[in-house]
């Protein structure tokens, strides 16, 4: 609590110094509303279900899937009912819009209810593997439930999220094992079960990566606007942190503090790194901070694997620190790996 209390008086002194104190006051009533969040999850940790968990993830990898896949087919929205679920309204031809390059054409990349397709393929890797580790049995429900979360994940086109899934797939197979390992139930036929699952995913993943998606994942242009902005943003952030270390520029002040050069809305954008940007606009307290809620939860492998994919997602994005849904995420993620609730073995 003390660590807590000193995180939130260092973001009320960074507000008071930085250059929009008004943005600072809203990101810092974000803050508490999360820690409220997260307060509530794990001291009601008893009241969640590991079934319901396990459902309400599996609901939302299902219709984020066959949206995005429609999306995808129908190259923009679809609007009507899907607007009130936060469908944005898109095309090939809307400005900003995300799309793919393959074989040197423009291929839209569907965003579901989010914000963005790299948005859409994170929740899509942290729900399934929150569903598969919260689930008590691997049984014949979730196996559509993984491969959709596969087609998902390949039509969104995020080379993070499809690291992050082949991460996920490697982890679970090795946890399944060491804990059958540990029952002394090495038994063949229920190993066999969760291979051919794993296997399923796999070939999915990698069928259909072999000519669309290789492109995109393994032809990474150095000199692509993407990464070349990303390369700017991160100087610009370590700009902010020399020359405020201890408190930073103030929490949602990154944009205030971007070069006079970034004035459009391409160029506008927090850097693509949460460490990086936590540093910018927090300081030395808040990365401290950052650190130890990531570091706590890693009891056993389950909660380390899940951790090593928020790493993986926020090392190379923001969307979890700077969007809604990726605030959501984050926060009931790392509240339910501090309550342990994910503690089921998987058979």
């Amino acid at each position: 609590m003390s660590l807590l209390f000193i995180f939130i008086l260092s973001v009320f002194l960074g507000i008071l110094n930085s250059k929009n104190p008004s943005a600072g006051t809203y990101g810092l009533i974000k803050v508490l509303e999360f820690i409220f969040l997260g307060t509530y999850i794990y001291f009601n940790k008893k009241a969640l279900s590991l079934k319901l968990i396990a459902l309400a993830f599996s609901t939302g990898i299902i219709f984020e899937s066959l949206l995005a896949a429609l999306q995808y087919l129908n190259h923009g929205s679809f609007q009507g009912i899907f607007y009130f679920f936060g469908e944005r309204n898109f095309n090939t031809n809307t400005p900003g819009i995300a799309n793919a390059s393959i074989n040197g054409q423009l291929v839209l990349r569907p965003y579901g209810t989010f914000s963005h397709p790299n948005a859409l393929g994170g929740y899509l890797v942290i729900a399934l593997m929150l569903c598969a580790f919260s689930a008590k049995k691997i049984n014949r429900f979730f196996i559509p439930v993984f491969i959709l979360a596969a087609l998902g994940i390949f039509v969104s086109f995020s080379r993070t999220a499809f690291i992050a899934s082949i991460v996920f797939i490697i982890f679970f197979f090795l946890i399944s094992v060491y804990e059958k390992y540990k029952k002394g139930k090495t038994n063949k036929p229920s190993i066999k079960q969760v291979f051919l699952i794993l296997a399923l995913i796999s070939f999915l993943l990698v069928t259909l990566s072999l000519n669309l998606f290789s492109q995109r994942i393994f032809n990474i242009n150095f000199k692509d606007e993407s990464v070349v902005m990303r390369t700017k943003l991160i100087d610009q952030s370590i700009n902010m942190i020399s020359t405020n270390p201890v408190l930073g520029v103030g929490i949602n002040n990154f944009y205030n503090n971007l070069d006079y050069k970034y004035n459009s809305p391409s160029t506008i954008q927090p850097v693509h790194n949460i460490f990086f940007l936590t540093l910018s606009e927090t300081g030395l307290v808040g990365i401290l901070f950052l650190i130890f809620i990531l570091l706590k939860p890693v009891r056993n492998l389950k909660n380390g694997a899940i951790i090593l994919v928020i790493l993986i997602l926020g090392s190379l994005d923001h969307y979890l620190f700077t969007q809604q849904q990726g605030q959501l995420l984050f926060t009931v993620t790392i509240s339910l790996l501090l309550s342990n609730k994910l503690s089921a073995k998987i058979n």
